[in-house]
């Protein structure tokens, strides 16, 4: 676990230290904190691994308003197949990203449809497959100018119900993609 957050650690850091001109703002930068306006929402599509997928993911993200910051969704469609199980998933989440400019912390919740397909059988020949929802809530940081790479990544805790069993909260996010 601590090579884990140390590794998300030092990508946040290479990543706070690159610079990109954001082209699409319409309006002048009055201080670092002022609010900005965009000539459109912003949006991203990107790569997920683990987190609300729950394996791999391709995900669009766009926020409501005009700005880089504040209410937005996400949904896209997931896919592993391993050992026999072919796992469908589609997840849906709402977010809201605070900070100015392109570095953001991102706080976000959603469901996640899931469908397993199984080669396996039960004892009775029926195969092992069935459709699921659960949730989960996403918690970290979010690289995003107006234009060009894309990154997120941080905390997804994911659940079924209300039992401890039902809980996993140490799941991560990686996102990679390309906003524009």
């Amino acid at each position: 676990m601590k090579q884990t957050f140390l590794l998300i650690l030092l990508i946040f850091l290479i990543i706070s230290g690159y610079s990109q001109t954001d082209t699409t703002v319409s309006s002048v930068f009055k201080n670092k904190f002022s609010e900005v306006s965009l000539k459109k929402h912003p949006q991203a599509i990107y790569f997920q691994l683990l987190g609300s997928g729950p394996v791999l993911s391709i995900l669009y993200d766009q926020r409501f308003n005009k700005k880089p910051n504040g209410l937005g969704f996400s949904g896209g469609v997931g896919y592993i197949g391993i050992e026999g199980y072919h796992i469908y998933s589609i997840p849906i989440s709402i977010n809201y990203l605070f900070g100015h400019r392109k570095h953001f912390f991102e706080l976000g919740t959603g469901a996640t449809y899931i469908s397993k397909l199984s080669v396996h059988t039960r004892g009775n020949g029926i195969p092992e497959s069935g459709p699921g929802i659960f949730y989960h809530i996403n918690a970290g940081y979010r690289y995003q100018p107006a234009k060009g790479f894309f990154f997120k990544g941080g905390l997804s805790p994911l659940f079924t119900g209300f039992s401890e069993k039902s809980f996993n909260p140490y799941f991560i996010y990686i996102g990679l993609g390309h906003s524009f």
